[in-house]
């Protein structure tokens, strides 16, 4: 098992215990206009810690131009 850290702009938003196998994340925030960086930690039974991972994504309202 692992216990996996979700962070949306730097503030932690929620944690879920993982498995290899059934684990699945739903996301408790809603998205602010503009960039939001995630990143992700995950911590072993044994206490070791992963390297952060994360990614952005970009939400607006604009109508794009064709």
């Amino acid at each position: 098992m692992f216990k996996i850290t979700v962070y949306q702009n730097g503030v932690k938003i929620g944690s879920v215990a993982a498995d290899l196998v059934t684990s699945k994340y739903t996301l408790p925030a809603t998205l602010g206009f503009g960039p939001n960086l995630f990143t992700v930690v995950a911590v072993d039974a044994g206490g070791n810690t992963s390297r952060t991972t994360g990614g952005r994504v970009e939400f607006n309202s604009e109508t794009p131009s064709l």
